[in-house]
């Protein structure tokens, strides 16, 4: 081959990387292809397709070999999730089982397939923030596009949503591999307009989210400076219990005042509005906007079946919606004995990005995953439906052993061989 093996082997992870920023962005994407252009219609399998595609592809520059992260854990995961899904085809007959098992094949199988090929961190942010420049084209397309008919300005959850990805991959790229180049100062400007331009539509969930992300940021930009791990325990026990109870206790008197000095400068936040609305109302609504309701449904089911659970997609068949709730999702619909692997797995990850050693790269992108998922699945939508979730588990498991074989390695100059070579010919 021509070209220089250390080129090649940069030009593999660089389309990799790519193909991993595709399937996190792929439903932002569509949303702007059918908004811009009135493209509809399966654009998000098609991408999904050419991420897989790219991944083929690379090989080309790598002699048609494969170079990929080993993690029988994150194999064990899917192999469990299949198994879930198999029971739950037994155990019901609702048509919600077989539309989460196919988004599942895409959103949890087809990614796995995807991350594990090598990649790179910094090459996914930067491709995530390059996504940005698609709203910039058009931004007042989008956000007539994305309101909603009330009588204030708020975007669809969806459309806020989908934006957060871009948003923070600029707060990260720029914390953590900050360059100074024309194309990334326009890249970091792009990021930052999106969030500008939005910032007042954006529903609380989408603004959560990013309040997430920046926090894990934070996090682990000053994480060296903690000292031991018990001392970030408690100082991260400390602040939380205080910052929660100050704000639960206030909440309404803070988002009145809030509001009102937001209003003398002529500034109207969506999330703030809808939110003292629905503080004010003498409905049955509330703050939860009825995901309280969601929730006690949601118990109601578990308690019915609470080892085994009902059967993925047993509580859209009964209710017509989800229970807002990633925890109680699984609950219900696999019981405790199915989803304590699961839910031990991503606390485990998330415990392991605050408290444990990781490499420098790994604990970006899970901490960067983190704050794109999480937030979303406790409040607003369902896993089976979305990648970055199942990033989010295969990147951190992923780098939980990868640090555990470096230990070993030090430790027994030994250790495990994470890296692999398929030959594809």
């Amino acid at each position: 081959m021509l070209i220089k093996k250390e080129k090649c082997n940069e030009i593999t992870i660089m389309l990799n990387s790519f193909a991993l920023s595709i399937i996190i962005n792929a439903q932002y994407i569509a949303y702007i292809a059918n908004v811009y252009f009135g493209f509809s219609g399966g654009l998000v399998t098609m991408l999904y397709i050419l991420a897989l595609a790219l991944v083929l592809f690379s090989t080309f520059f790598n002699d048609f070999k494969l170079t990929y992260n080993v993690s029988k854990t994150s194999l064990l995961l899917v192999g469990y999730t299949l198994i879930a899904f198999v029971f739950s085809f037994l155990a019901t007959s609702g048509d919600n089982t077989l539309d989460y098992f196919t988004d599942f094949i895409a959103t949890g199988i087809i990614t796995l397939a995807i991350v594990q090929a090598t990649n790179d961190c910094e090459y996914i942010l930067r491709f995530n923030m390059a996504f940005s420049v698609l709203f910039c084209f058009q931004p007042s397309t989008y956000v007539s596009a994305a309101l909603m008919n009330i009588s204030y300005d708020r975007a669809s959850m969806f459309a806020s949503y989908i934006l957060v990805p871009v948003i923070l991959s600029g707060l990260y790229h720029f914390l953590f591999y900050r360059k100074t180049k024309p194309l990334y100062i326009i890249l970091y400007l792009a990021s930052l307009f999106t969030f500008i331009r939005t910032f007042s539509i954006l529903g609380r969930g989408p603004l959560l989210s990013i309040l997430v992300g920046v926090v894990m940021a934070v996090l682990v930009k000053n994480k060296e400076k903690w000292g031991t791990s018990s001392t970030r325990l408690k100082f991260f026990i400390i602040v939380l219990v205080i910052g929660i109870l100050l704000v639960v206790s206030n909440i309404q008197a803070i988002l009145i005042a809030l509001n009102s000095i937001l209003q003398n400068q002529g500034i109207q936040i969506a999330a703030i509005t809808k939110s003292i609305n629905l503080l004010s109302s003498e409905g049955s609504v509330g703050l939860l906007n009825n995901r309280n309701d969601r929730w006690s449904w949601a118990l109601s089911m578990f308690s019915e079946s609470p080892l085994f659970g009902n059967g993925i997609g047993s509580y859209a068949d009964m209710y017509g919606t989800w229970p807002h709730n990633i925890v109680l999702q699984l609950l219900v619909e696999v019981g405790v004995i199915g989803a304590f692997p699961l839910l031990f797995a991503m606390f485990h990850i998330i415990y392991n990005i605050i408290f444990k050693d990781m490499e420098y790269d790994d604990l970006i992108i899970v901490a960067f995953l983190c704050g794109i998922s999480i937030p979303r699945l406790m409040l607003s939508s369902y896993l089976w439906h979305h990648p970055e979730f199942w990033l989010f588990m295969y990147f951190g498991l992923i780098s939980i052993n990868r640090s555990r074989c470096n230990v070993a390695t030090t430790n027994r100059d030994g250790g495990c061989n994470e890296y692999r070579n398929t030959n594809l010919t």
